[in-house]
């Protein structure tokens, strides 16, 4: 079973449910218990799908977006 939390940075990670710490791409260490838990999922692949799609909710989709010099 995983587990979707988010770190103080806002985004969102998935961890193994006996795992106790977790490393964010933004450099912070976070502790699994004490995180909010969002979701629950069986397999890593559902957990992958679930970060995804949570992330593009927050944020948009990724990707390079078209920069406006005029502003």
């Amino acid at each position: 079973m995983y587990l979707l939390i988010r770190c103080k940075c806002g985004r969102f990670l998935y961890a193994k449910k006996n795992q106790k710490t977790r490393s964010c791409p933004c450099g912070k260490k976070v502790n699994v218990n004490k995180m909010q838990i969002y979701a629950r999922v069986t397999t890593e692949q559902e957990a992958g799908e679930a970060v995804r799609i949570l992330q593009e909710k927050e944020w948009g989709k990724p990707g390079f977006r078209k920069y406006d010099i005029n502003g």
